[in-house]
């Protein structure tokens, strides 16, 4: 679970224009959004954040974050999970729930 004006910041904060995928990595009450380019130029910025299971880390469009979190109604927004190579699901107070598949990336 995330605050998503958090989420949203950091998604607009690590935004690089030849980026496709963001990487999200949870370690020490921390999740940690990543980017890097082809040429080489990285971004990365981390947000407090819950967990209720193990550290994961995956990798899903930035476009999809985006538009995640800033159409997520709320104030948090839980990120949902079975493995890192399975969808997953964003979910807010509201009635809307958002599916992502993850993409593969080297780490």
């Amino acid at each position: 679970t995330v605050f998503r004006g958090d989420l949203q910041n950091a998604a607009a904060m690590v935004h690089l224009p030849d980026s496709i995928a963001v990487r999200l990595e949870y370690t020490n009450e921390r999740l940690t959004l990543s980017v890097k380019d082809d040429g080489g130029a990285t971004a990365q910025q981390s947000v407090p954040a819950s967990l209720d299971g193990d550290r994961f880390r995956i990798a899903i469009s930035h476009k999809y974050l985006k538009q995640v979190s800033t159409r997520a109604s709320g104030d948090q927004v839980k990120i949902g999970m079975t493995s890192e190579s399975g969808p997953m699901l964003f979910t807010s107070d509201g009635p809307i729930q958002y599916g992502v598949m993850p993409m593969f990336v080297q780490w």
